[in-house]
């Protein structure tokens, strides 16, 4: 299935390095990168990876220590940690044949979402679909924007417009 995520942590002795992480999903553009971002922001260290990517399916496993060079042991931590790396998994982009799309991947600070949505306002865009999620004090939202009319954005002077606006709406 394509839209199928699955995310397993086990603390299996076969694997010495560490805790086990198996992730099965589709891919996208930047999910080794938004996984090892992940890894760095919860100070996990990988210590082996093995990765497959064809024809769209991502598959990964490998092993991970705490920043200590140990197993996570603590049943509540791999929760907190399955849940984060299964929100980076799901595939966040959008059909954009109806809709202009703006990502938004930054270290997340107080009131970003809500600079960003008001710079999308003050532009007079209509957000149509947002995703927004916040994975180890990062932020990856993706709003699917149409002129006021409804329609997808195609002017590339405008485009550009919407792409400084939002930048320096995220930097505060």
């Amino acid at each position: 299935e394509e839209n199928k995520v699955c995310v397993r942590f086990e603390n299996d002795p076969s694997v010495p390095e560490g805790t086990s992480l198996k992730i099965q999903c589709a891919d996208y553009p930047c999910l080794l990168f938004d996984l090892f971002n992940l890894s760095q922001d919860l100070a996990l260290q990988v210590r082996r990876a093995k990765l497959a990517v064809k024809a769209g399916s991502f598959d990964m496993e490998a092993a991970l220590s705490d920043s200590a060079g140990e197993r996570i042991m603590d049943r509540d931590d791999l929760r907190r940690i399955n849940k984060l790396f299964t929100a980076v998994a799901v595939n966040p982009s959008p059909d954009s044949d109806q809709h202009s799309v703006v990502e938004v991947f930054a270290p997340d600070r107080p009131n970003l979402l809500r600079d960003v949505t008001e710079a999308l306002r003050k532009l007079h865009v209509q957000v149509t679909q947002a995703r927004v999620a916040t994975y180890g004090g990062r932020v990856k939202d993706i709003f699917c924007l149409t002129d006021m009319h409804g329609k997808k954005i195609l002017n590339e002077a405008t485009l550009a417009n919407i792409y400084s606006t939002v930048v320096a709406a995220m930097m505060g």
